[in-house]
Formats: C-alpha cells, structure tokens, sequence
C-alpha cells in the first residue's frame, strides 16, 4: 500500500509540515511529519545541535553538515519521562560519509493547543486517505 503525502500546512510552533510515513511499532501507530520549514526557535535548535556535532566531529567541513527534522506523534502513550506526545527527531551526519552521524533524538515537542490540532488533524486526513482511500 502506498501512502500518499498531503497538502503543507502551517503551524506557528514549529514550521511548515508533510506528512510523510505511518508505521506500526509495538503496538503504536507512529507518523514521522518532516518539516520542510523551521521557524525561529526550532532554528535555534538545529543550530545548537550543528554546533554540539562540530564539537564531536571537528574535522567535518560545516558545509558538508545535512540535517533531518522529524515531529513523532505516538499514539496511545507518552515515552517516559516526557510530557509530551509529540518528539522531535533530528539527525545531523557528513555529507560525503554517512557513517558520521549524530541522532538527537526525544526532545519534547509542545506545540499549544492550536498547533497541536493543527497537526492531529492533518494526520487524521492522511490516514483517511492511506487507509479507506477517501
């Protein structure tokens, strides 16, 4: 079966968003959301995360940094210890050697109410879609 990718959407907190992949993990539906569009604070992050990897992997060429940003949202349960249903998930490795590779992964994502509906809903279309083809 083959999921479809739905229209961008917009959500003040974090940037602009595409569905992109649902998987079943130990009985969770999981839905990775890249997001093609940070805005500031999330900027702020990556930029952080650029430095750390810099610090552990001096001789990498900032140029040759990629970066990818994903929002988890875990149906049916919290990971312990964070508060949140939504996980950033960000993976930053050397161009030219995919072996170096940092995963900071489980940050807590609190995206407000709005934000939060916004990004339920746009889920709930999709799978719509990928399930019953409506």
């Amino acid at each position: 079966m083959k999921v479809k990718s739905i229209k961008t959407v917009e959500v003040k907190e974090i940037g602009a968003i595409n569905l992109n992949n649902i998987e079943a993990v130990n009985g969770n539906l999981l839905v990775h959301i890249p997001i093609s569009h940070a805005n500031e604070g999330l900027e702020e992050l990556v930029n952080k995360l650029y430095k750390d990897f810099l610090e552990k992997h001096p001789d990498v060429d900032e140029e040759e940094i990629c970066v990818d940003v994903n929002v988890q949202y875990t149906f049916g349960g919290w990971i312990t210890g964070i508060n949140s249903d939504f996980i950033l998930d960000i993976y930053l490795w050397q161009e030219s050697n995919e072996d170096v590779v940092e995963d900071y992964d489980d940050i807590p994502l609190y995206l407000g109410e709005e934000g939060t509906r916004t990004v339920k809903k746009l889920i709930w279309d999709a799978l719509g879609k990928m399930l019953l083809n409506i």
